[in-house]
């Protein structure tokens, strides 16, 4: 919409930040904003809201009813997700285990690996029903939610503009909502 074509590259979530610290790349397409992630990237505003939830297999939920359950658990995250961050400041102690890809995560939660995974809801419902993943459900909302945004090298501040601009226009004219629909309208 903005008349600017992008290169999109698909890489691991790790390689991705690295590759943005080090100017490698020119942005990613989505980041959750936290004040400590601002001090190293410059953001567009939200395109997207994200819940997180406790994943589990299906009628094996460890007794969890809140993440103060997860005491004591194997739980899976995303290497460098803000549910990293989260356990950090938490304080619950718990065995970590991080993975690359949320999907790793689900995979091995399904095939009977360690106790739970800390992921985004929305996200993590479509890799279960894109991969045909039954025996995981979300159990237990985090009650955080995470501004989702496009991360940008800092100073480059017209790529924001041009992305918040974009952003605006495809709300305005109801092709967000299209997007959104075919991606997660299933859900």
């Amino acid at each position: 919409v903005m008349g600017f074509k992008a290169n999109i590259r698909l890489m691991a979530w790790s390689d991705a930040r690295r590759a943005l610290a080090a100017g490698r790349i020119d942005g990613l397409t989505g980041m959750f904003y936290s004040i400590e992630r601002n001090r190293d990237y410059d953001f567009s505003v939200p395109h997207s809201t994200v819940q997180y939830s406790i994943f589990v297999r299906r009628h094996d939920d460890k007794g969890i009813t809140s993440p103060d359950d997860l005491s004591g658990l194997e739980v899976l995250f995303q290497r460098g997700d803000i549910m990293e961050d989260w356990l950090n400041e938490s304080g619950i102690q718990v065995t970590r285990i991080p993975v690359e890809a949320p999907v790793d995560a689900l995979r091995r939660l399904a095939s009977g690996e360690n106790d739970c995974a800390l992921l985004g809801r929305l996200p993590a419902l479509f890799l279960l029903h894109h991969y045909n993943i039954e025996n995981v459900v979300d159990i237990v909302d985090i009650h955080m939610a995470q501004d989702y945004c496009f991360a940008v090298v800092p100073g480059n501040d017209r790529l924001v503009q041009m992305l918040n601009e974009g952003l605006k226009t495809v709300k305005a004219t109801g092709e967000y909502e299209k997007i959104a629909s075919r991606w997660f309208g299933v859900l």
